[in-house]
């Protein structure tokens, strides 16, 4: 039988542990599945690969109303690919896969890289800087030149902070949730004024390789476009994700200090070396600490039926933390990656099947922008002087308690 947590309300578990919460209660109660109360909500929360894969099954786990609005409304919104299901989920999915395919990461990867070259003399002059906020910023110039949503430089200033606080306050309720919220709205409304201009004067015009003018151009099944705040949504839903990768990017140079062997290795710039970094950063960077859905129908798990309509979270953090999937665990150890090794275990993004699935499409970009930033790390000499570099797992999302002051040679 499936145990129940007697505490009242798990969000509160959430605010006092953060990432660890889900395994927390599976270890105490020696069980990989629970309920318990979300937000008021019953909940069946889970852990492991199977769970993972059972929540990403397509069409089985829909994500419209699982999570709190708090939430949606930072990150994919209503009306988004996120909210939708079947052959319409599945028509703009295949729209995202296209724009972030393998050769797009790498255009968007030779942009970031564009980017960062043309900081390095004011961060040098500077004599250190925090790295995470100018990744931030350079992320997101580099991501609006990728995407043919070139504005000026104050502006792509101002685009990422309201970028990153959509990221940085999604798992946060009250005020600082509020004004991140009327944040995206300011945001919402330059998406908007952007769609309306790659639209003008394109009249019969294809939807090109561009990612502005193929979200632009998208046609739903019936060949009409997508109603301009729903475009609008979706572009920000190709530039938040790359600009929330500066998390990853953080990670990634952090490892590099704390793991100096790997640093010699890798300043070969040996493409298998840097795949098998870059997934193990992925790994153990606390990033999404869980995913969730409504159960579509009724179904089994650990000999149980549980009901349709029941709101199920699996807990991503700690799947890539089993100790019955990955070998020590809590060490850093990229050649566990060697020759593709455990990559289907993998599940800081999702799993299954990204088209007809809720995984995330971005996984591309996400590695091609580690792998690049892990390089141009190593070329000019990153440094991180000493400061606080220990990792508030109870913030979501987390970062070394500095932000990671750096300097480059």
């Amino acid at each position: 039988m499936i145990p129940s947590l007697r505490i009242p309300e798990v969000g509160l578990s959430f605010l006092l542990r953060g990432y660890t919460t889900i395994s927390w209660h599976c270890d105490r109660l020696e069980t990989d599945a629970f309920y318990g109360r979300l937000l008021g909500r019953r909940t069946l929360f889970l852990r492991g690969l199977d769970a993972a894969r059972l929540v990403y099954q397509p069409g089985a786990f829909p994500r419209a109303g699982a999570l709190p609005l708090s939430a949606v409304a930072l990150l994919q919104d209503l009306g988004s690919v996120q909210q939708l299901e079947g052959h319409a989920h599945d028509r703009r999915k295949a729209l995202f896969l296209r724009i972030v395919s393998p050769g797009h990461a790498g255009l968007l990867a030779n942009a970031f890289e564009a980017e960062f070259e043309a900081s390095l003399p004011r961060w040098r002059s500077a004599g250190r800087v925090a790295l995470h906020r100018e990744l931030v910023e350079v992320l997101t110039r580099a991501v609006l030149r990728w995407a043919g949503a070139g504005t000026e430089a104050a502006h792509a200033g101002e685009l990422a902070r309201e970028l990153d606080s959509m990221v940085a306050h999604a798992g946060s309720f009250g005020p600082p949730n509020w004004h991140a919220r009327l944040l995206r709205r300011r945001t919402e409304a330059w998406a908007r004024n952007t769609i309306r201009a790659a639209r003008s004067g394109k009249a019969g015009a294809e939807p090109g390789d561009d990612p502005l003018q193929a979200l632009a151009l998208f046609t739903e099944a019936d060949g009409s476009l997508l109603e301009e705040g729903t475009a609008a949504v979706e572009l920000l839903n190709v530039l938040r994700p790359v600009v929330a990768t500066s998390r990853f990017l953080a990670f990634a140079a952090l490892a590099l200090e704390q793991n100096p062997a790997w640093a010699r290795n890798l300043a070969a710039e040996d493409p298998a070396d840097l795949r098998c970094f870059a997934q193990e950063v992925r790994r153990t960077t606390p990033f999404f600490p869980a995913a969730g859905g409504l159960a579509a129908r009724e179904f089994q798990w650990d000999g149980e039926t549980v009901a349709p309509g029941t709101r199920v979270m699996v807990d991503l953090y700690g799947t890539n933390l089993d100790p019955r999937l990955w070998k020590a665990p809590r060490a850093f150890d990229p050649d566990r990656f060697r020759g593709g090794a455990c990559a289907s275990a993998l599940v800081p993004q999702g799993t299954g099947d990204p088209l007809a699935s809720h995984r995330c499409p971005g996984e591309d970009t996400a590695l091609a922008l580690v792998e690049r930033a892990t390089v141009l790390f190593l070329r000019h000499r990153l440094r991180l002087p000493a400061q606080d570099l220990t990792v508030d797992l109870r913030r979501i999302p987390a970062l070394p308690r500095s932000g990671i002051v750096a300097s480059f040679g």
